[in-house]
């Protein structure tokens, strides 16, 4: 089961989640690491076995991620589908400027420029 969040939440779950990851790896996981050399082969085993569960829970949030991801954009493809079909313009006013705008300025709109 996927569980979907309001986008709000969505965005503020991933900001801080990452964030509250990398502070967390950047402060305990290389610590564990200075000392490799003085751990006995059975610490070793140990810390790999903790790494590989912890590896494994990050892939797999990295696939519900993902999921959730294809969820989104197979709706919002047939949003666009369900428009298209209404008669609907899928262009709006000024999109075509901003695209031009977009690409002669490798990416950044012009109220970017400061």
């Amino acid at each position: 089961m996927v569980l979907l969040l309001p986008l709000g939440e969505l965005e503020g779950y991933l900001v801080k989640g990452y964030t509250e990851v990398m502070s967390d790896v950047d402060t305990a996981s290389f610590d564990l690491l200075v000392n490799i050399q003085s751990y006995s082969d059975g610490e070793l085993k140990s810390l790999a076995g903790t790494l590989e569960r912890e590896e494994q829970e990050i892939s797999k949030s990295r696939r519900l991620i993902h999921a959730k991801l294809d969820i989104l954009r197979a709706e919002m493809v047939r949003r666009l589908r369900d428009k298209h079909h209404a008669g609907v313009s899928l262009v709006v006013e000024g999109d075509v400027e901003k695209l031009s705008a977009i690409l002669s300025s490798r990416g950044l709109l012009p109220e970017e420029h400061t």
